[in-house]
């Protein structure tokens, strides 16, 4: 959304600023990974932006696990986020 719209809009300092303290994907957000998961974002990492701290919360059947899964995908590098 910023993309399409901040460029003409929003100072390119503010648009950086927004997506470092946000980062790429906001906490809370529910996504797809590569491998047909769905997991939730807990926290960002400060390191590597594109790798978040998520909790799995389906298989790859999509369905409902018993207790959740916490893992950091910055050790998952094969597993991509796919859908938001």
């Amino acid at each position: 959304m910023l993309n399409d719209i901040g460029m003409h809009l929003l100072p390119e300092q503010l648009i950086a600023g927004f997506i470092h303290v946000l980062g790429k994907y906001p906490v809370g957000t529910v996504f797809e990974l590569s491998s047909g998961e769905l997991a939730i974002i807990l926290k960002q990492n400060d390191s590597q932006r594109l790798f978040p701290l998520m909790t799995m919360t389906t298989n790859v059947e999509r369905e409902l696990l018993q207790s959740r899964i916490e893992c950091d995908l910055s050790k998952h590098k094969g597993t991509l986020i796919c859908r938001l």
